[in-house]
Parts: structure tokens; C-alpha cells; sequence
């Protein structure tokens, strides 16, 4: 997804999934998890609506890569 996507559904994430975009953040290089969380101060509260909209094609953009085979999930099982 678009990086404005992305600072939309993370902004979005904050409040209901704290850990979730923690996760993600910590789990980048130190420099663009600084630029992100720059650019989701700066954009501040997001709309619900919005943020389930970014959310959305987040999920659709990691889906796209899984079915592309470029990303491997792994289910909890495993």
C-alpha cells in the first residue's frame, strides 16, 4: 500500500490495537519506524471510517503478496 495508507490505518490502529502497530514498528528499520510514527503523530486522530478503509486495503495488500508468494504467514499452529 501507498505510505499514506499505511500512517492512515497505523494513526487508526493506535487506540484499539496499540500492541498491533508496536509490533509492526519495532519490527522495521529503526530509521523508517521513526519517519512512520512521525507522520502518525502528525496526522493525529483519523476518522474511523477512514482508518477502516486503510485497514482494509492493508489486509487486501498483504493478501495480494501472500497469493503472489512473496509473503509466507504463518497461522498460529505452526
Amino acid at each position: 500500500v501507498d505510505n499514506a495508507t499505511l500512517v492512515t490505518a497505523l494513526a487508526g490502529a493506535l487506540i484499539s490495537h496499540k500492541g498491533i502497530v508496536d509490533f509492526i514498528l519495532e519490527n522495521m528499520s529503526k530509521r523508517l519506524s521513526e519517519q512512520l510514527a512521525e507522520e502518525i503523530k502528525e496526522l493525529g486522530e483519523v476518522k474511523p471510517k477512514e482508518a477502516d478503509i486503510a485497514m482494509n486495503a492493508v489486509v487486501q495488500g498483504i493478501r495480494q503478496l501472500e497469493s503472489e508468494g512473496e509473503l509466507v504467514l504463518i497461522s498460529q499452529e505452526e
